[in-house]
């Protein structure tokens, strides 16, 4: 598993920040992803140093983790089975930690206005060759669930993928509506990873386009 250096985002982590309801109005712009990791994994570290700083970057972006120490060795094992959502100050910052994660084994979930698309160009650092998909819904899609925190999940989802949502919680259920009247873009690594992205967002109720050669 190749890791891109933990340097790059620790000196960055003042430009992280979890989302908060108290935000003010007249804050600058802010960007999100969402990641999560079903399985546990774990890492092995020969430099207890650079352990303790991946599971600092762990932390910082709300992902729980524990360590074991043994024969001058560090095992970090970390597990997010949650969609949870990171807010960041810019694009670059998102695709940097989107790659991070990737690296670490996460899925993560971003979306883009296409008119922007040029400005990002050179914003990943992945190797792998990236295929996109446009998705879009001008109709309200409503999902119901029987758990409240499962629809907060999807919340989470929802704005991951830059869609307005209304969100109606009773009696322990949720009920969650959704559209995305402007066309909206997702960035996958590789033909088999856009593929399955474009079947679960076309069970979501998405009009989905996805071109490749």
């Amino acid at each position: 598993m190749r890791l891109l250096p933990i340097s790059m985002f620790l000196a960055g982590f003042c430009a992280l920040a979890m989302p908060s309801p108290a935000m003010a109005a007249d804050e600058k712009e802010t960007f999100v992803f969402a990641y999560r990791l079903l399985e546990p994994q774990t890492k092995e570290f020969e430099d207890s140093k650079k352990g303790e700083a991946f599971v600092k970057a762990l932390g910082k972006l709300g992902c729980k983790s524990k360590t074991e120490v043994h024969d001058g060795h560090m095992d970090v094992t970390f597990q997010q089975p949650r969609w949870t959502l990171v807010t960041l100050q810019s694009e670059e910052l998102v695709h940097k930690w989107q790659d991070w994660l990737n690296d670490a084994g996460c899925e993560t979930l971003h979306s883009e206005d296409p008119s922007h698309e040029e400005e990002h160009d050179e914003a990943h650092e992945h190797e792998a060759e990236l295929e996109v998909i446009a998705f879009q819904t001008t109709d309200w899609v409503e999902k119901h669930f029987e758990k409240s925190d499962t629809g907060a999940e999807f919340v989470v989802v929802c704005k991951a993928l830059g869609c307005e949502f209304k969100e109606d919680v009773h009696d322990g259920h949720a009920d969650v509506s959704f559209r995305c009247v402007k066309p909206r873009t997702i960035e996958c690594a590789g033909h088999e990873a856009a593929e399955k992205r474009a079947e679960w967002l076309t069970k979501l109720g998405f009009s989905v386009k996805h071109e490749h050669e």
